[in-house]
């Protein structure tokens, strides 16, 4: 019989080093290369990237997977350290939980941040006291992280583990019986089931009816001033539009889907054992395609990869033939492509 735990640890190990990678690869490009007079932009992906890593390094090391049965949900913690000490479990649980609502949360915030940025300072919306935003922020992901520690712990009895049990052989998932008992989280109808939900529907729901408001008021404000803003800066607007959007859509798409499985398999008491752990790889990409959203649409930032890969050969059309006339004659002559442009921050 094959092993998924097997499978599924080889996967999430060349996950989670492809995602480490892209990451700090991500981390060095905004520290080095980010040429935003915009501060605030540069704080957007520095956040984002920072809370990306965060998430990474909780799936390369707990590497959760998610196991259902007879209405009944279970993560498998599948890490380099699982099974070694109850609690670590737990905890990893709970972090792994964390890390994705705080993915979700971030790009919210961020969004509201940008909102502020760009049209707070023409008193369009202007938001006075920001740091409450950031602020709730990090309480509702602390919040969070609370309800998941303790469903985890609460989901501990001798029946669900022998029911764990049994799946977890029937698909043929390694166990040492040796070892502390593994993180179950009871889905049965109850309240803590409730609870658990109405976190990440509250999430998303009132999230991303922000991220849409936001992205019109913002789309708006840049259509009336379109014409008295610099064309670098347009770009640059622009360029981080297209990474913030991506950055949104990413998660219906690794997370939503994923979950919204899992939820039909519990309420139809439907058996989710192989599939489960293809789910969490689902979840776990997000880790690898944020980064890389992020270094293809900010420009800087793909100019620097396509250089390094291609041993410094690639200029991005450092030089330009262009033609002028001047007195009825034809001036032929070289510029220089700005590599670095003058993003001046909105007029």
């Amino acid at each position: 019989m094959v092993s998924i735990s097997r499978i599924h640890h080889v996967m999430e190990t060349m996950i989670g080093i492809c995602s480490l990678t892209a990451n700090l690869t991500l981390l060095y490009l905004i520290l080095t290369k980010s040429q935003f007079r915009v501060k605030a932009y540069k704080r957007i992906l520095l956040v984002t990237c920072l809370v990306d890593l965060f998430y990474t390094i909780i799936v390369f090391v707990g590497q959760p997977t998610i196991l259902a049965d007879h209405g009944y949900h279970y993560c498998q913690v599948n890490g380099f350290f699982s099974n070694r000490w109850a609690m670590f479990d737990y905890i990893c649980c709970g972090l792994y939980c964390t890390s994705i609502h705080s993915n979700c949360v971030c790009v919210i915030t961020m969004f509201i941040y940008r909102y502020h940025t760009v049209c707070g300072q023409n008193g369009v919306g202007k938001i006075r006291h920001m740091w409450l935003v950031f602020v709730l922020a990090i309480f509702w992901c602390m919040l969070q992280s609370a309800d998941a520690f303790w469903v985890y712990c609460s989901g501990q009895n001798p029946e669900l583990r022998k029911l764990g049990l049994e799946i977890l052989d029937r698909y043929g998932w390694e166990y040492d019986p040796n070892y502390p008992p593994f993180p179950t989280m009871s889905y049965a109808t109850d309240a803590k089931n409730i609870l658990h939900h109405t976190f990440y529907l509250t999430t998303l729901t009132v999230g991303y009816t922000i991220i849409i408001w936001c992205q019109s008021q913002i789309m708006t404000f840049l259509n009336q001033h379109g014409k008295s803003i610099h064309a670098s800066t347009q770009r640059m607007h622009a360029e981080v539009n297209r990474a913030m959007l991506a950055l949104a859509i990413t998660p219906s798409i690794s997370l939503i889907m994923p979950v919204f499985v899992v939820v039909l398999a519990l309420a139809m008491s439907a058996t989710l054992g192989p599939m489960g752990a293809f789910l969490s790889m689902c979840m776990s990409a997000i880790t690898l395609a944020n980064p890389l959203t992020v270094i293809y649409f900010v420009k800087p930032y793909r100019r620097a990869i396509v250089g390094f890969l291609t041993c410094g050969k690639y200029h991005g059309g450092a030089s330009v033939e262009s033609s002028q006339k001047s007195g009825g004659q034809t001036r032929v002559g070289t510029t220089n492509s700005v590599t670095n442009p003058d993003l001046s921050e909105v007029a």
